[in-house]
């Protein structure tokens, strides 16, 4: 077997065409290194490498070998002398690059008739794709003349830009089904109807009364129209008092609606009693936390100014089991005899109810209301034979609609 002229280029070859030490599997001394696998003890070929025959040389029987246990003229690759075959692909008869492998002209450089290559070795103007000066075909799909994206390409309108057609035909139109429902009105009217009392009132150190308070309202999202009352009725003489407003609210912040309209009270009493219109400007909605506020401004018919503020929280013990505490306040501008209120803060009442929720529409409740009068307030109590300080055992019910 012949060694190449260029050996020393081999792996593992020293510049003397020895076996270079540093080749894994050699020893410091060039020889074969005993603890390379296959190698036994006394640095001979193992004879039960693979390939190794009985006597530790090369097996015939190995692939590429020949009886004489050299390299096989037969392998592929390799001709009768046991030097590369030059009938191999890509191979002379002189054991060079064969100028006849495709991409190969006579002088063993690249074939100018090789796909892709011209005469002079350089990229086919023939080529898909490659007009006469090597630069990119205008007629390739999708080039104009100018080598600019082709405008009739699908996708590209006339002015070299996305088509605005593309993919129209592929978009989901929605169907719209027979069966479908109406579209929501976004303006629909609601209804709403509270009783949050409705409820007898026994008074430790008077007659007992009944007692409401009604809020209701009609509208939309943004603009209502609200109708609240509230009042007293003594249940032994009759006696008692009554107040209505009638307002127009709308949205102007979340969970807030500013409000305006008017106000009508009426006292009842076995001589009959006056009554007196107040306009109304006040504001009602639920503030952080989740107490409900409703505050007022009123100006009366004669011109007098009074203000009231209420708040009231939910604190739910359970799903059903709900805790209402309540505080109203009312003040007043200027003194008015006839329906007993002074100037300055006239009453504070504070209220605690608890309520069971059998649903959303109907609640039991029992529960307990403090109230105390101020200043000129409590001395035209004094002076009607009235109570300045109440303390009542309540019960009723909640009723929504």
């Amino acid at each position: 077997m012949e060694m190449s002229p260029n050996a020393t280029d081999m792996p593992g070859m020293s510049g003397d065409s020895t076996m270079d030490p540093d080749m894994p599997g050699m020893s410091g001394d060039s020889t074969m290194d005993p603890n390379m696998p296959g190698m036994s003890d006394d640095s001979t070929m193992d004879p039960n490498m693979p390939g190794m025959s009985g006597e530790s040389t090369m097996d015939p029987d190995m692939p590429g070998m020949s009886g004489e246990s050299t390299m096989d003229p037969n392998m592929p690759g390799m001709s009768g002398e046991s030097t590369m075959d030059p009938d191999m692909p890509g191979m002379s008869g002189d054991s060079t690059m064969d100028p006849n492998m495709p991409g190969m002209s006579g002088d063993s450089t690249m074939d100018p008739n090789m796909p892709g290559m011209s005469g002079e070795s350089t990229m086919d103007p023939d080529m898909p794709g490659m007009s006469g000066e090597s630069t990119m075909d205008p007629d390739m799909p999708g080039m104009s003349g100018d080598p600019t994206m082709d405008p009739d390409m699908p996708g590209m309108s006339g002015d070299p830009t996305m088509d605005p057609d593309l993919n129209r035909s592929n978009s989901v139109e929605p169907v719209i089904g027979e069966d479908w429902p109406s579209p929501v009105d976004d303006s629909q009217i609601y209804r709403y109807i509270l009783f949050d009392q409705l409820e007898y009132r026994a008074i430790s150190n008077g007659e007992d009364t009944f007692n409401w308070d009604i809020t209701s309202w009609v509208g939309g999202d943004y603009q209502r129209l609200w109708i609240k009352s509230e009042g007293e009725i003594g249940l032994e003489n009759g006696e008692g008092e009554a107040e209505v407003q009638l307002l127009y609210g709308k949205l102007i912040a979340p969970f807030f609606d500013l409000q305006a309209g008017v106000r009508y009270d009426q006292v009842y009493s076995d001589a009959g009693g006056p009554g007196r219109a107040f306009g109304v400007v006040g504001i009602q909605g639920l503030a952080p936390y989740l107490f409900e506020v409703d505050a007022a401004l009123f100006l009366s018919q004669e011109a007098d100014i009074s203000a009231r503020l209420s708040a009231e929280y939910q604190l739910l013990l359970s799903q059903r089991l709900i805790l209402q505490p309540n505080a109203a306040i009312n003040v007043a501008a200027q003194t008015v005899e006839e329906f007993e209120v002074g100037s300055g803060l006239n009453d504070l009442e504070l209220g605690l109810r608890l309520r069971y929720e059998v649903n959303r529409n109907f609640s039991p409740y029992v529960g307990a209301s403090w109230t105390r009068r101020f200043g000129e307030t409590a001395d035209f109590a004094r002076q009607s034979g009235g109570s300045v300080e109440d303390f009542a055992i309540v019960g009723g019910a909640r009723l929504l609609f």
